[in-house]
């Protein structure tokens, strides 16, 4: 799929844009006192839920860690930021609605409507029971989930994604900022994508992969499934990781290296094409019925061969860049 037709696809509207207006200049003095002096406002909510039951947070404004724990509760710890203090107002009138049930709690933060004058953020610490299914999503803000083995989606539009040890992950997703995923190992389709930012995934494992941005690099190591899709527009593509011998995988850059890191027990059929950059494997591939080893290199052309049983399918493109296959 081409990559106009994946951004087409990128679900996240963006849901608030705040302007800030200046104060007016008699109250200076009393700016430059509270300057540096945010006011803070915290509270705690203990929420019992049941086994495989559902955490769905949505944010605006601020910043939101989620954990796995023992026990069944969700523990929310919410702080309120005030760009100044003598703020009550601002901070009263920006409210978290929670809809608690035993199989699902949604967590909502509300500004007013008609006040663009708000300067207030609101981020979550919250503590979940480690089989709970969450859905996290911000605006404006970076999102970390770790420690959690029910289904996970984690998406924001200006903001930093991470999660860590996190079994059942379907989708990490930002639009400005870089997305970092570790420690995944479990039976699904999973898509990691940006659009101006850098992808890192590290020993992540399940059926399919898709690894998408338009600005920025993908460095992934220790992958293992049996479908994976590789793409960027402006940069590099670094991937190590195990094939599996009915497998399918597809690289592309567009002004960028592809740089593949393969073990020898799995066999693959070959498809590469580089414009104006050159192809070349360490691998024993068979190319046009000659046996190409790591001295075999192919400048501007398209190149189809085979390794070993052929078992694999391996589709590998650049326009600008070089493509390298190397033995894991």
């Amino acid at each position: 799929m081409a990559i106009q037709q994946k951004l087409e696809q990128i679900g996240i509207v963006a849901f608030v844009a705040f302007a800030f207006v200046g104060a007016d200049p008699s109250l200076a003095g009393a700016q430059n006192r509270d300057r540096g002096e945010p006011q803070i406002e915290r509270s705690t909510e203990r929420l019992p839920l049941d086994e495989g039951g559902q955490l769905d947070l949505s944010n605006i404004s601020g910043d939101i860690t989620v954990s796995g724990g023992t026990g069944r509760e969700v523990v929310l710890n919410i702080t309120k930021r005030a760009g100044r203090r003598n703020n009550d107002t601002e901070l009263s009138a920006v409210q978290v609605d929670i809809d608690a049930r035993s199989n699902r709690i949604e967590v909502r933060t509300r500004y007013p409507r008609n006040n663009r004058r708000t300067r207030i953020s609101v981020s979550y610490e919250v503590t979940v029971p480690r089989d709970a299914r969450v859905a996290l999503r911000s605006v404006s803000g970076d999102i970390v989930l770790s420690n959690v083995d029910g289904e996970a989606r984690v998406e924001t539009v200006s903001g930093e994604v991470e999660v860590r040890r996190a079994g059942q992950l379907t989708l990490a997703k930002s639009v400005s900022g870089d997305v970092d995923i570790s420690d995944i190992t479990g039976d699904t389709s999973l898509t990691v994508s940006t659009v101006n930012g850098d992808l890192e995934a590290d020993d992540v494992s399940g059926r399919r992969l898709e690894l998408q941005t338009v600005s920025g690099d993908i460095e992934a190591s220790g992958m293992t499934f049996g479908r994976t899709d590789v793409e960027t527009v402006s940069g590099d593509v670094e991937y190590d990781g195990a094939l599996e011998a009915d497998g399918r995988y597809s690289f592309s850059a567009h002004s960028g290296d592809v740089r593949l890191l393969l073990t020898e027990d799995v066999g693959f059929e070959l498809e590469a094409s580089s414009f104006s950059g050159s192809v070349r494997s360490d691998l024993p591939v068979v190319l046009g019925g000659l046996n190409s080893t790591g001295n075999g290199r192919n400048q501007g052309r398209n190149v189809v061969g085979t390794f070993g049983d052929g078992g694999a399918l391996l589709e590998v493109s650049t326009f600008s860049g070089d493509i390298v296959i190397s033995r894991r």
